[in-house]
């Protein structure tokens, strides 16, 4: 039987995202198409497009006004088959998808894409791309990279971390599964990223930052800008960081407002501030060695109830650096402990405390400095 073309348009535009799977090829005519990149055509009007490539994520082009804008009308209905893999639309120069440059669509998951001649619009596309439960999806960052990218395999890489983060806020649902944002090697420094609120379907996964573990100078993060930081987590988000450089006008780790950061194989250069605070809430966990090579009035701060947590690693201190506001510094009902050994030496104030705060020294050495002091009113001093 024959099925108009606009028959067949008006049946794709009402069909369900989770109908697609089931429907019969031979009614919409359908195409199967494995691999890591196709580019959508005209000749697609009216069909279902079958995509999957073996759990590895793909990237698929939909033509930008360069190689001209699909037709005004055409409909394409596209299905993730893959098990695994996130499939990222993104769109050439000139035309956009639903009023951005990407779009992503989970495993299992669907969307029909429809052309007004200039611009793309997705239909009945999930709100967010569901990952499978317990799987981890990597978005790559380079300093060769595009924020209009999807971030899906190297050659889709983001510029930024603050795009990276941005576009798996509000286009990924974790389910329960990790997202890695994978920081490449660059002779260019990386700005910062303010991390904001939780992601969809946090459960059991790790939201990461990972550079180079084996070489963390390869990946250096620099904030410029006063009042922010290298990694700035905030009301509630929680993020891993590791393998990276940082430098800041300011802070190079913080968190507030219940937000959560969990560190390792990180080099602190100088920061204008702190290197590493938690204020109003907050929690910062170092689980893994660090080094220090420069210094800031603050190594570690927690202020208004904030609490740094530092387990039994070993922190290499180098060039002698001096913290003049206290290695240590708590204040406003706030708690640092720490388990963690020190090799080198710098100067200024070993730890300070104020307001009701406690500075806990569970380890077997002092921590680095050359004077000290005594706690302040209802605070208090443990070990040595």
């Amino acid at each position: 039987m024959q099925i108009s073309t606009i028959s067949r348009r008006a049946m794709l535009l009402g069909l369900g995202a989770l109908a697609l799977p089931s429907m019969p090829a031979l009614a919409l005519g359908s195409s199967t198409i494995t691999g890591g990149a196709t580019t959508y055509t005209n000749a697609q009007d009216g069909t279902l497009v079958i995509r999957s490539n073996s759990s590895t994520p793909m990237v698929d082009t939909l033509p930008g006004i360069g190689s001209g804008v699909l037709t005004a009308g055409v409909v394409i209905s596209i299905y993730n088959d893959d098990t695994l893999a996130f499939l990222g639309i993104t769109v050439g120069s000139g035309a956009l998808i639903d009023d951005q440059h990407s779009i992503v669509i989970g495993p299992k998951q669907s969307a029909k894409i429809f052309s007004d001649g200039s611009n793309y619009r997705s239909l009945n596309k999930p709100d967010y791309a569901r990952n499978r439960y317990g799987n981890s999806v990597t978005l790559h960052i380079a300093s060769t990279g595009d924020d209009n990218n999807c971030g899906l395999t190297t050659a889709a890489s983001f510029l930024t971390l603050q795009a990276a983060w941005n576009f798996a806020a509000f286009n990924i649902h974790l389910n329960s599964g990790s997202v890695i944002f994978q920081i490449a090697d660059s002779a260019s420094d990386y700005a910062g990223v303010v991390c904001n609120g939780f992601h969809v379907g946090y459960g059991f996964g790790e939201v990461k930052f990972r550079g180079n573990v084996t070489t963390p100078a390869n990946v250096k993060v620099n904030n410029t800008i006063a009042g922010l930081a290298c990694f700035l987590a905030s009301n509630g988000a929680s993020i891993y960081v590791e393998g990276v450089t940082l430098q800041s006008v300011n802070n190079c780790l913080e968190t507030n407002w219940a937000a959560l950061i969990f560190f390792k194989t990180v080099v602190f250069k100088s920061a204008g501030n702190v290197h590493i605070q938690s204020i109003t809430d907050g929690y910062i966990e170092g689980n893994g060695n660090y080094s220090i090579e420069a210094g800031a009035a603050v190594h570690w701060s927690a202020g208004n109830g904030g609490m740094v947590h530092i387990g039994g690693i070993t922190i290499t201190v180098a060039n002698t650096p001096n913290f003049p506001s206290g290695f240590a510094n708590a204040s406003m009902e706030s708690r640092i402990f720490s388990l963690a050994s020190f090799t080198g030496s710098a100067t200024g104030v070993k730890r300070l405390a104020q307001m009701n705060s406690v500075v806990y020294n569970a380890g077997s050495a002092a921590f680095p400095g050359d004077s000290t002091a005594t706690p302040g009113s209802g605070s208090q001093f443990a070990g040595p």
